[in-house]
């Protein structure tokens, strides 16, 4: 079911717009439904949304050669952070759980794990909301789902790794030179405050900086804990 179909479904059901843009059962103050939640998290704040009753404006991957091999999803984001995306798919979270306070927090972990996959999850919920998708707070079964739910942001975060390495690494072949941008969490924070404009340097969304460099901080912090090195990364 796609994003429009699961949006139409649930307002067919007898959900309603409450504050922040997202879809309550009943139209009441009785909380969000439960048992509806994965995809019922419908924030349509972003540029493009749409307003109520309206399903959310949805970007599509780019149609041409070019375009797509300035996104490569593979080799950008699964080779970069494998075991983070993995990770990130199997938990839930929640508006409750702060970016910052992660940050705050880093290397400790909840009863999910590191609170720095916590955050990378968190940031590919903003960036949806950016490009008018859902945010979803409930865990996936598996990574096709995910992809589907998160496949336009994880586009905008790979496009992020591409123009990183056309900037520390030009003319080369895709890698993760680690040794080349090593501050994460400040990074991180700025592209944090800057969300919502795009990155002075690589002309990339700051919110998919935002996600390109929590999830680095999180596989990092994995491999910390045992896991192999990401297959995209040198160090």
């Amino acid at each position: 079911m796609t994003a429009e179909d699961k949006f139409a479904q649930l307002l067919g059901q007898g959900f309603s717009y409450v504050g922040g843009g997202y879809l309550e059962a009943g139209g009441g103050a009785g909380g969000r439904a439960g048992g509806e939640r994965h995809g019922s998290t419908l924030g349509v704040s972003g540029p493009g949304a749409g307003g109520a009753g309206t399903a959310p404006a949805v970007p599509i991957l780019p149609h041409t050669s070019a375009a797509r091999k300035q996104r490569p999803i593979v080799t950008g984001v699964l080779d970069y952070f494998p075991d983070a995306i993995t990770l990130a798919s199997e938990i839930e979270v929640s508006e409750d759980d702060d970016i910052v306070e992660c940050l705050l927090d880093r290397g400790s972990s909840d009863y999910r794990g590191p609170v720095s996959v916590v955050a990378f999850r968190r940031a590919l919920n903003l960036l949806n909301l950016e490009l008018g998708c859902p945010a979803y707070e409930d865990s996936f079964a598996k990574l096709e789902p995910f992809f589907d739910a998160y496949g336009r942001a994880l586009a905008a975060v790979a496009e992020h790794s591409f123009a990183g390495n056309e900037k520390h690494n030009p003319g080369e072949p895709l890698r993760h030179a680690r040794s080349k941008s090593t501050d994460q969490e400040n990074a991180a924070l700025r592209h944090f405050l800057e969300r919502g404009g795009t990155d002075p340097e690589l002309g990339t969304l700051s919110t998919a900086a935002l996600v390109w460099r929590l999830g680095v901080l999180a596989q990092i912090e994995l491999e910390e804990q045992g896991a192999p090195m990401a297959r995209g990364a040198r160090l």
